[in-house]
């Protein structure tokens, strides 16, 4: 099995989803510890500064707008789901059209 190609560091993956400097596409696990330098268990807008895909992305990801991230709203933001359009109204995409 050949490894996949990964996005450039600390550009988002597809979907929205956060890729650690460490090369692990999609771990925002790994992108929290990376970036929570002074290890209080949040990611300050400074500390987000070190992941571009973070930083450019820090106010959408702040969901309870405290001005720092917790591991849950990266964790949040980094679901493949995170950035893709809300399905629209009445249908869900999954049936087939009736008849």
């Amino acid at each position: 099995m050949e490894p996949t190609p990964s996005a450039p560091k600390g550009a988002p993956s597809p979907g929205g989803a956060i890729s650690s400097k460490a090369g692990a596409p999609g771990s925002a696990s790994a992108a929290f510890k990376e970036l929570d330098a002074n290890k209080d268990g949040y990611i300050s807008r400074e500390e987000a500064k070190k992941l571009n895909a973070v930083s450019k992305r820090f106010t959408e990801l702040d969901l309870n707008r405290d001005g720092k991230l917790s591991q849950t709203e990266l964790d949040a933001g980094s679901s493949p789901a995170a950035g893709a359009p809300a399905p629209s109204t009445g249908t869900t995409g999954s049936s087939p059209p009736k008849r």
